[in-house]
């Protein structure tokens, strides 16, 4: 078994946030077919318990990467200031003045394709499922 490494934590990170987070998916190269976020407060315990997975990784792995010092400091800096967030509140918080969950929402619809017909069936089906994910 290789030993752990700063990329090997920040891919399992991705890993870890590839079912709730369609972003986080789309950086390992997976297509959703639905790119609505996921705001369930279940969905929204899986972020913050995969931030925590990792931060806990990378108190393990402490210095022992010197190849990797850079993308080991700046996963910290991200993991820490996630979970700095999450303990806030903010990421759950409806109002605020960005990066809500509000926001990516409507940012989903700013990034489907529009060209075809098949486009716009997707932009509507994710239309459709507004309510629920608000909801949620």
């Amino acid at each position: 078994m290789n030993p752990p490494s700063a990329s090997g934590i920040a891919d399992q990170l991705l890993r870890d946030l590839a079912p709730v987070d369609p972003t986080a998916a789309g950086a390992l190269g997976l297509e959703p077919a639905i790119v609505m976020p996921a705001l369930a407060p279940a969905d929204f315990a899986a972020r913050h318990e995969a931030y925590l997975r990792a931060h806990r990784s990378l108190d393990a792995l402490g210095t022992a990467t010197p190849a990797e010092p850079v993308l080991g400091r700046a996963l910290r800096e991200r993991v820490d200031a996630q979970l700095a967030l999450d303990d806030a509140g903010f990421t759950t918080a409806q109002l605020a003045p960005l990066a809500t969950p509000m926001h990516q929402v409507r940012e989903v619809f700013d990034d489907l394709p529009r060209e075809t017909l098949g486009d716009w069936e997707r932009v509507a089906e994710h239309l459709s499922r507004v309510p629920g994910t608000i909801d949620a």
